[in-house]
C-alpha cells in the first residue's frame, strides 16, 4: 500500500517546474513495501472486515400465542397453560433463525418444524447452567447443520409441565413382589395401577396405587386384583404405600441424565427416563417412549420394581373384578 497524499505531491511539482517549492516539500515519500508491512496492512483489513459482519442477534420472536396462556415478564415471556389438546406447545416461524428446544438426554436441538441441529460443547454448557434447558423455548442461530448461538425466548414451569403431561392421566403394568429380608423380586409380575391428581404443584404430581386394596377394572377390561390380597408377596409395605409422587429431575447425576421419578416418601424413590417429558417433547417431536422402568434409586433390590404403561383410564374399584 502506498501513501496516496505522498505519491500525487511529487508527480505534481515534477509536471509544474515554474512553481517554487521548498526541498523538503518536494522529496518523494518512500514508501516501504516489505512483507512484513504488507503482511500487518491485510490483517488490519481481515480484521475490519471480520468486525463489520458480526451478526446480530435476531429480534425476540413473538411467542404469545404458543401456549393457551402465556405471560409477559422479564426477562422472558412465560407459558402459564399449555392446550390442552392436539399439540401442547405451537411454536411460531420466526423471521430470523430457529426456536425450539433440547431433546431428552441432550442430543440434539429440535426446531419448531421437527428438524434436528446438532449442540456443540460451548452451547451444551450454556443450556446446563441450572438445568435450565428444561424448561426453556431457544430462538437459535444456525449454520444449516448446527446450533451456533442460542437466547431464552420462553419459560415452562416444572408444575405446567408435569400438570400437561400427568394430570388426570392412569398408568398400569407390573410391579415386583416382596420376597422378604428387605429385598424385592426384580422381575415385576404384579398387576399395578397408578391413577395421577389433575395438576402439579411445588414441582411434583401426586397420585395412589389404585390397586392397593380393591381390584380395579380398567377401561380397556382388564382387572387389576387388589395387591393386598398377595399376602406376604404384597409390595406395598413400610415406606413403599399407596400414595406415591412423580417429578422430573434433569442431570440427575451428570448433564442430560434426564430421570422421571416416582417417589413413595422423602426416604424412598424409584427412576428412569422412558416417561421424562422434555419441552421438545410438548412440540410433538420428542414421544415418551412406551413403557417406563422404575428401579429403586439406591439399591435396586432394596424396593419394588416397575414397569408402566399409560393407558386410557381407570373405571373405578369392582369387587368382583378378578
Amino acid at each position: 500500500m502506498t501513501t496516496a497524499t505522498g505519491t500525487q505531491y511529487g508527480r505534481g511539482v515534477a509536471g509544474n517546474r515554474g512553481v517554487s517549492r521548498p526541498p523538503a516539500l518536494i522529496k518523494e515519500k518512500k514508501v516501504d513495501h516489505s512483507p512484513l508491512v504488507v503482511a500487518l496492512v491485510s490483517a488490519t483489513a481481515l480484521t475490519i472486515t471480520a468486525l463489520t459482519g458480526c451478526s446480530t442477534p435476531p429480534p425476540p420472536v413473538d411467542v404469545s400465542s404458543a401456549c393457551a396462556e402465556v405471560t409477559k415478564t422479564s426477562p422472558t415471556p412465560t407459558c402459564t397453560k399449555l392446550f390442552d389438546t392436539g399439540t401442547a406447545l405451537r411454536l411460531p416461524t420466526p423471521q430470523e433463525g430457529v426456536i425450539g428446544a433440547i431433546s431428552r438426554g441432550g442430543k440434539n436441538f429440535l426446531t419448531s418444524d421437527g428438524t434436528s441441529l446438532e449442540l456443540p460443547d460451548e452451547i451444551l454448557g450454556e443450556v446446563t447452567k441450572d438445568s435450565a434447558y428444561a424448561t426453556t423455548v431457544y430462538q437459535a442461530e444456525t449454520d444449516g447443520k448446527k446450533v451456533t448461538r442460542v437466547a431464552p425466548a420462553l419459560t415452562i414451569p416444572e408444575d405446567v409441565v408435569l400438570t400437561r403431561i400427568f394430570g388426570s392421566t392412569t398408568m398400569s403394568g407390573k410391579i415386583s413382589p416382596y420376597l422378604g429380608d428387605d429385598t424385592y423380586d426384580q422381575t415385576a409380575s404384579l398387576p399395578v395401577v397408578l391413577t395421577l391428581v389433575p395438576a402439579a404443584a411445588d414441582g411434583k404430581i401426586t397420585g395412589s396405587i389404585a390397586n392397593a386394596t380393591t381390584p380395579v377394572a380398567l377401561s380397556d377390561g382388564t382387572c387389576a386384583p387388589a395387591l393386598a390380597a398377595t399376602g406376604t408377596r404384597n409390595p406395598l409395605r413400610g415406606t413403599f404405600g399407596g400414595t406415591i409422587s412423580i417429578e422430573r429431575v434433569p442431570s440427575m447425576h451428570t448433564a442430560f441424565d434426564d430421570e422421571l421419578v416416582l417417589a413413595w416418601d422423602p426416604s424412598s424413590s424409584g427412576m428412569g427416563d422412558g416417561f421424562y417429558p422434555s419441552v421438545a417433547t410438548l412440540m410433538g417431536h420428542d414421544p415418551l417412549t412406551g413403557s417406563w422402568t422404575v428401579i429403586q434409586h439406591g439399591t435396586p433390590i432394596s424396593g419394588p420394581l416397575l414397569e408402566l404403561h399409560l393407558t386410557s383410564g381407570a373405571a373405578g374399584s369392582a369387587a368382583t373384578c378378578t
